[in-house]
């Protein structure tokens, strides 16, 4: 799929984030709820294991008015029980999950199954995994923070045209992965920092991945691309200060444009024969200790 369709499947996506349903206050709300209707939390909910998952989202909204969860500025904590999610998602399509903290649960958001999801100006903490989908898709993943203790910030798996965008994720194991067999994803002005593994990831099949315009800095590899990755397009990303490579591909059949890659321990851009590339810029970056003149292998950099 070509970049252009990616984007034209992206703003129906983003479509969804712009309708401005309104949500019905709910002060009997409780921990372990099921959501069958459009909600606005009144107060804070602080949960055991004794309540399984924080609330459950039960219900689809409809195509042209989508059931809304409203945070509305309130915290959802739990008590770090293995196994619980704080929004847990199974099979429901057109929902909004927005404006509020979720923190102390195994995952923040557990989204399986489901279509058109949008997670808007969420604060997520996991102790596994912050944000979680698995399979459905056309999901709107925007202006979030999230992290995670034990893996990854944000994860999408064996799910196709989504659209992350605008979410900062800062000291994750491992930042933003794609992964699983996803197809036709666009990941688009994230900032993430801090990762012990890779900032961004593409790896495990993942198909048609879009890379563009993400800041990347203080993560082992800034950027990682696996062997067997199919298409990956990477475009106008930051990688700097990372503790190995500002961007590592591994798969020939990747596109690099006009990234910028400087002051990477490693190499400001590794890649391996046969990527095609243009326009990336390199400097500052020490292959090992001493600054390497070459500053990228497999695609050629100018100077910063």
């Amino acid at each position: 799929m070509h970049v252009g369709s990616r984007l034209s499947a992206a703003a129906g996506v983003l479509a969804l984030a712009s309708v401005g349903v309104p949500a019905v206050a709910a002060e009997d709300v409780g921990c372990g709820d099921l959501i069958t209707a459009s909600t606005q939390l009144t107060r804070d909910l602080h949960c055991t294991g004794e309540d399984g998952d924080g609330l459950t989202i039960a219900a689809s909204g409809a195509e042209a008015e989508p059931l809304v969860l409203d945070l509305n500025g309130h915290t959802l904590a739990g008590g770090g029980e293995r196994g619980l999610a704080g929004i847990r998602f199974t099979g429901q399509n057109n929902v909004v999950v927005r404006n509020g903290t979720i923190t102390g649960f195994h995952v923040g958001v557990e989204v399986q199954q489901s279509m058109r999801v949008t997670l808007t100006g969420l604060t997520v903490h996991g102790i596994d995994r912050g944000i979680n989908v698995g399979g459905g898709g056309y999901h709107l993943i925007e202006k979030n923070t999230a992290t995670a203790e034990q893996r990854d910030g944000i994860r999408l798996g064996a799910t196709t045209n989504n659209y992350v965008v605008k979410n900062t994720v800062p000291e994750a194991v491992w930042g933003i992965s794609i992964a699983g067999y996803t197809t036709s994803n666009f990941i688009e002005k994230n900032t993430v920092t801090g990762s012990v593994r890779h900032g961004i990831g593409a790896f495990d099949n993942a198909r048609a991945v879009t890379i563009v315009k993400n800041e990347v800095a203080g993560n082992y590899d800034g950027i990682f691309v696996g062997k067997e990755v199919l298409e990956a397009h990477l475009e106008k990303n930051e990688a700097a200060d990372n503790r190995e490579d500002g961007i590592h591909v591994d798969t020939a059949s990747a596109k690099l444009i006009k990234n910028i890659a400087t002051g990477n321990t490693g190499l400001g851009i590794l890649a391996v024969e046969g990527v095609s590339g243009s326009g990336n810029v390199a400097s500052g970056n020490l292959a090992g200790g001493a600054e390497n003149p070459t500053q990228c292998v497999g695609v050629e950099c100018a100077p910063a």
